[in-house]
């Protein structure tokens, strides 16, 4: 069975979680759609310097973001080489919203197809 297809809907959730944790002041370096073949579905890829995981879930539930519409969100420390890869691959370009990326690898991880927002 194939890989659900990434929606305009999705895009717009991705961008509206973005959008969240810039107001609440969270640094987040690294923001995607992404499906890796460990799982085989679309995770929100998202990767800081600090400890994001409780602050991104805190700054999507002080603005009400819907539980229903809250992704699957794989959150990985700077130091992880697929997000070390992605920071590498796309260094020379600052606007990447809205580059695909996928059919290749990326550190550790194979990377089936992906949607970025953001890569610095």
């Amino acid at each position: 069975m194939g890989q659900a297809l990434l929606v305009n809907v999705d895009l717009d959730t991705g961008a509206e979680i973005v959008r969240i944790v810039d107001e609440a002041g969270i640094r987040v370096s690294v923001a995607a759609w992404i499906v890796l073949d460990e799982y085989g579905d679309w995770r929100f890829l998202m990767s800081s310097r600090h400890k994001a995981s409780g602050l991104v879930f805190d700054a999507l539930d002080a603005a009400a973001f819907p539980v229903r519409k809250t992704p699957t969100i794989l959150i990985l420390p700077m130091t992880d080489p697929t997000v070390r890869a992605l920071r590498r691959y796309f260094r020379q370009n600052k606007d990447v919203e809205g580059e695909r990326i996928g059919g290749q690898r990326f550190g550790n991880r194979w990377v089936e197809d992906g949607y970025v927002y953001r890569v610095s």
